[in-house]
């Protein structure tokens, strides 16, 4: 109320300001109504601006997770499929050529499996599984007792097969000299052990030891992967 009257006020009963200073006066307090009124239009338009900011970051977070959940899904599919179309592992092919033995035979159980079978010069019979899918597995069942002398009784029977020049894809006389350290320092049956020098990181030989299913056999499991 004051402001509004002070023009009228100085016109009035003032002599000292001129009438082109009471305009002045005028145009100053008008043009003080505008600065204050773009004063609260800038004041608004921040709120304005981060209310836009906001919305589209909730966009952007909901696009990527969109690509997230995309992506995921992409590896599941691929997994299933990769699953279904085959293994890693390629077709299993006989260790010992045909006449090493006197008694061979080997024949396919499955695209990625085979049993393969011997007569060992000794008169000794052994069986090999042919398996794995990510890895490279090769089981040999043996005659040996579950007992101090089970890895002495393996490293033997990998030593009796060199003269037969198996292609195993593994080094078997490493892995005779693993297990010959496993019975120097007594570790139990079924521990798995690293083959030092066949192969580095995941493709290091590993190899176990247990009681076959058969009465009076050993399993010598030796493997190597993921592939």
């Amino acid at each position: 109320m004051i402001f509004r009257e002070l023009p009228y006020f100085l016109s009035r009963k003032s002599k000292l300001l001129p009438a082109a200073g009471v305009g002045h006066l005028r145009g100053s307090l008008h043009g003080g109504q505008q600065k204050e009124q773009q004063q609260a239009t800038h004041f608004q338009a921040p709120i304005e601006i981060n209310y836009l900011y906001q919305f589209r970051r909730h966009w952007r977070h909901a696009q990527d997770m969109r690509k997230m959940i995309a992506f995921a899904a992409g590896i599941m599919i691929s997994a299933h499929a990769a699953a279904q179309d085959g293994c890693v592992r390629s077709e299993p092919s006989p260790v010992f050529p045909k006449a090493a033995a006197s008694i061979h035979s080997f024949s396919a159980t499955a695209p990625t499996e085979a049993v393969e079978s011997l007569r060992l010069p000794s008169g000794e019979e052994l069986r090999l599984e042919h398996g794995g899918c990510e890895y490279y597995v090769l089981a040999f069942e043996f005659s040996g007792a579950a007992g101090p002398d089970a890895y002495i009784s393996a490293a033997k029977m990998l030593d009796s097969l060199r003269p037969l020049q198996p292609d195993a894809r593994f080094d078997l006389p490493l892995a005779a000299r693993t297990l010959r350290a496993m019975s120097a320092r007594r570790a139990p049956l079924a521990e798995e052990s690293e083959v030092d020098g066949d192969g580095l990181d995941f493709l290091q030989a590993r190899l176990t030891l247990e009681p076959a299913k058969s009465t009076g056999k050993l399993r010598l499991t030796i493997f190597r992967g993921p592939l």
